[in-house]
């Protein structure tokens, strides 16, 4: 059903207030469940709910994050994780998460926000050649996660109607994103941001091609 969160992100972290940080990364676009350990993290993957991504710390009270995203990978081959750190040298937590296909950054981090505006992204798109352009142009923007997914709408060729359409919005609602996401580029309408976004999204998949 279109406008409603397919499954949860799941968070497993042991610091209450980075829990919390994380959490509001992801808005009320996803339902959001913080554990604070591995059992617990372990316990929720048994239960069977559906994951569409996974935030784990490196450092937990009874193991290692990773441990929490190997279990999950195995489950879902494709399922985006990010790994977190507060330890500024902690080479065998990166080299393990980035083994597992994992994202990686340390603590304090906004990497969380950015993580959660590519998985909104790749709600839409499974090419990463675009969820890279679409992502950059509203990271240097500071577009909202609801904007960024608005805009990586508007540029895989979706009207407003279409676009209130996929996520269940009004279409005043997504008249005043677009406003907003004009604003935030220097008064530039979403519609030519897309068209530039798309444009440069052809020129590297025409690149790529070539030997």
């Amino acid at each position: 059903m279109k406008g409603v969160p397919p499954g949860t992100v799941l968070i497993v972290e042991d610091d209450s207030a980075s829990a919390r940080s994380f959490a509001r990364a992801f808005g009320s676009r996803w339902p959001v469940e913080c554990v604070p350990t591995v059992r617990d993290g372990l316990a929720w993957l048994d239960a069977g709910f559906l994951v569409v991504a996974l935030v784990a710390d490196g450092h937990l009270p009874d193991g290692s994050g990773l441990e929490v995203m190997r279990e999950a990978r195995g489950r879902h081959p494709a399922l985006p994780m990010l790994a977190v750190t507060g330890y500024f040298d902690d080479a065998q937590f990166a080299n393990g998460a980035q083994a597992l296909g994992a994202e990686y950054a340390q603590k304090p981090t906004k990497a969380v926000h950015g993580f959660a505006h590519r998985l909104a992204i790749r709600e839409h798109t499974r090419d990463e050649r675009a969820v890279g352009h679409i992502d950059a142009e509203a990271s240097a923007a500071h577009l909202t996660l609801r904007e960024t997914e608005i805009l990586a709408l508007a540029v895989l060729d979706h009207d407003y109607e279409a676009i209130a359409a996929e996520l269940g919005l009004t279409l005043n609602t997504v008249k005043s994103h677009a406003k907003s996401i004009a604003d935030r580029f220097g008064g530039t309408a979403m519609g030519e941001v897309a068209w530039r976004i798309r444009t440069g999204i052809r020129a590297s998949t025409l690149g790529g091609g070539r030997s």
